[in-house]
């Protein structure tokens, strides 16, 4: 994966070494790069972006930096080739966010509200921070559905397959399962795991026994769609909801899933 990149030649001046908060960016080589908002201001100057949120549930106005103007500054002109950004939250939330969305779509690093509101949501009563720094997209007046992290504090290039090898769908794997793949990396990775590799808010869905061998393949479609509709007091978030091509994404889901159940690894393979 390093050799896709060309790391920018230049050293970076001093970043983040007040009391401001930072992001840190990790880096092969060159060792890690922190900016606050002051130090994106003066390097790249702050732009107001105006987005659908379904995070905060309304249009925002926010002020931050495009990340196509940040990656390059941080990781050379040749950033576009990384694999994937593993982001790290306050919390330790940690989702993995492919390189390819950045391209394709209109990201920007967040620290603020234009109108002076706080820089802050409503979550079951309590107020959120978003900051430090919150990543959002903007894309042709709709929302962009996917990584939206609040509370960032680093982001870090991985290669997806060699940090989770055991995820990879199965040699000979069809296009489906391979969409598929690419669904539950974005939107089922950061809470479940399959074959003991993802993450740990939630529970194992492969090994030893693959949740399609113990569902019913309609409450399981069902499930993914309405959890609550399934098991009251469900805390998993509805797959999706108002995605027009919901369906076709979770028939990807499934083929994965099923694609692999024929591919069980113990967890503590390779050890």
């Amino acid at each position: 994966m390093t050799g896709l990149v060309v790391l920018v030649a230049a050293s970076f001046p001093p970043h983040g070494l007040g009391d401001e908060p930072g992001i840190t960016f990790q880096r092969s080589g060159t060792g890690p790069v922190v900016y606050t908002a002051a130090d994106l201001d003066r390097d790249f100057g702050i732009a107001a972006v105006e987005v659908k949120d379904h995070v905060v549930g309304e249009t925002v106005v926010y002020r931050g930096v495009a990340m196509k103007d940040l990656l390059p500054a941080v990781y050379g002109p040749g950033w576009h080739g990384l694999d994937e950004l593993l982001i790290t939250c306050l919390d330790g939330y940690q989702p993995s966010l492919p390189v390819e969305e950045l391209v394709r779509h209109d990201a920007y690093l967040v620290f603020e509200r234009a109108d002076g509101r706080p820089f802050s949501f409503e979550k079951k009563g309590a107020e959120v921070p978003l900051g430090p720094f919150y990543l959002v997209w903007k894309t042709a007046g709709h929302s962009v559905t996917g990584v939206w992290s609040y509370q960032m504090v680093g982001m870090e290039p991985i290669s997806f397959a060699e940090r989770f090898p055991r995820l990879a769908p199965p040699a000979g794997a069809d296009a489906m399962v391979h969409r598929g793949f690419g669904q539950f990396r974005k939107h089922c990775v950061t809470c479940h795991k399959i074959n003991g590799q993802g993450g740990d808010l939630s529970v194992e869905l492969n090994y030893p026994v693959s949740v399609t061998e113990y569902w019913q393949p309609d409450y399981l479609e069902r499930w993914l769609k309405d959890p609550a509709s399934v098991r009251h007091g469900a805390k998993m978030s509805a797959f999706a909801p108002g995605a027009p091509d919901r369906d076709e994404r979770l028939a990807q889901i499934l083929a994965y899933l099923r694609a692999m159940a024929q591919n069980k690894i113990p967890p503590d393979a390779g050890k």
